[in-house]
């Protein structure tokens, strides 16, 4: 509710999705492909929940609502004539100036703003968290360090969102190296929707590409060569990337860079997941005694080991704002495990 907004570091990243989603969903109307719109609707929403406001929700929480407001009013608008009632509903919730109905609103136009490269910082984060799921690494366990293989003009694109990738990734250190400080073996496979443009060398084409040897797909790489009877260009070819030697599972390959992790337990690591896990306990818990986000709490562990409880203290003050006190009116009570061993945890209104 500032009168002052601050810009958020995913503004323009957000506005420019948006700008794309009407755009396209302009398109789709003045085609009267209208079955197009839901999947259009749907990637934006992922886009502004699971992206925008994930990120940003303590900067929203806080007060710095003004995009998200002035999204979601226009995002109302163009969805009115496919939702007309919960576009209303929607519209409705977050109009300030007294309009009757979203359905008479005139068709919002694109934002200004400048261009964005989240997209590739993004990539980053999916692909750190596909080595998390693959190898069954919780999120709440911090990763000791992640080293990204790219270009110079990679690190340099993705640099702005650094602070982002280490916390949505929930990575202590980020370093980056050149590519070809390790050994990659490249591949290449046919790239249908080139190859099609001229479907009377389309199949000598793929039979080439398929026989290429890994000289031969570096020097394809370089631009073009002749193999076959045929001449093959890069954009006829997709290429991948695979770590030679690696059977860690640790790692991801990606077209623009390879990114590896380290998930060494060291005692640092181990401090925050415990504060993390104990922390989301008691958020788990104030939801399930009905406690609002602005009641203000008393936690106080019930044990007879006073230096396991003590220490559990003590990381979870260093890493969140949780404060330990028996004073306050009783609202409930949880049993958490910490080392193996079992703690009432009561939870008291101030």
């Amino acid at each position: 509710n500032s009168t002052v907004y601050n810009p958020l570091v995913l503004d323009d990243w957000i506005k420019n999705s948006f700008n794309s989603f009407l755009e396209k969903v302009t398109e789709t109307m003045e085609k009267y492909e209208l079955s197009k719109v839901l999947n259009l609707a749907l990637k934006f929403v992922d886009d502004l929940s699971n992206w925008y406001i994930r990120i940003h929700r303590k900067e929203i929480k806080d007060g710095s609502s003004g995009v998200l407001g002035d999204l979601l009013s226009r995002f109302s608008i163009v969805m009115a004539p496919f939702t007309p009632f919960f576009s209303e509903y929607c519209y409705q919730s977050i109009s300030k100036n007294g309009s009757l109905s979203v359905h008479f609103e005139m068709y919002p136009k694109k934002f200004i703003t400048e261009e964005d490269d989240f997209e590739y910082s993004k990539e980053v984060i999916e692909a750190v968290r596909s080595i998390r799921e693959q190898k069954q690494i919780s999120l709440k366990t911090p990763l000791c360090e992640a080293t990204i293989y790219c270009s110079e003009e990679f690190k340099k694109t993705i640099s702005r969102y650094i602070d982002t990738i280490l916390q949505e990734c929930n990575i202590l250190k980020l370093t980056f190296k050149e590519e070809d400080s390790i050994s990659v073996k490249l591949s290449v496979k046919p790239f249908f929707e080139n190859l099609r443009k001229d479907r009377s060398t389309m199949k000598l084409k793929m039979e080439a590409i398929r026989k290429l040897s890994e000289e031969e797909v570096e020097d394809l790489l370089q631009g073009s060569i002749s193999s076959n009877g045929v001449v093959l260009s890069k954009e006829d070819v997709l290429v991948e990337k695979e770590l030679v030697g690696d059977n860690s599972g640790l790692s991801k390959v990606h077209r623009l860079f390879i990114v590896s992790v380290d998930d060494t337990l060291t005692e640092e690591v181990v401090e925050i997941r415990d504060a993390r896990e104990f922390n989301s306990f008691i958020q788990q818990l104030r939801k399930k005694l009905g406690l609002k986000v602005e009641d203000n709490v008393n936690i106080y562990i019930e044990d007879s080991l006073e230096d396991e409880s003590s220490k559990l203290k003590e990381i979870c003050r260093k890493h969140f704002d949780i404060i330990f006190g028996n004073e306050g009116e009783y609202c409930g009570e949880g049993i958490y495990s910490y080392k193996k061993i079992e703690y009432k945890v009561i939870v008291k209104k101030k």
